[in-house]
């Protein structure tokens, strides 16, 4: 994310969410940044991965809402 915000660059985070009942019992938590590093939680816990982000993300200037239509 430091890399992408030196150079101005837009970027994403996603949670990979599914209806998949395979992919919502295993894939979906597995990758779920606000379980925290533990592969093995699979509940919402505070954790120095999103930490990391929501920090990345206060840095931020500009926000959507605010720009106008002309």
């Amino acid at each position: 994310m430091n890399d992408f915000e030196r150079r101005g660059m837009n970027y994403a985070i996603w949670v990979w969410d599914s209806t998949w009942e395979p992919w919502r019992a295993w894939g979906s938590k597995a990758m779920n940044y606000l379980f925290g590093p533990d592969p093995n939680n699979y509940t919402e816990v505070p954790n120095a991965i999103m930490n990391e982000i929501q920090a990345a993300w206060a840095r931020n200037a500009l926000r959507p809402s605010q720009f106008r239509q002309p």
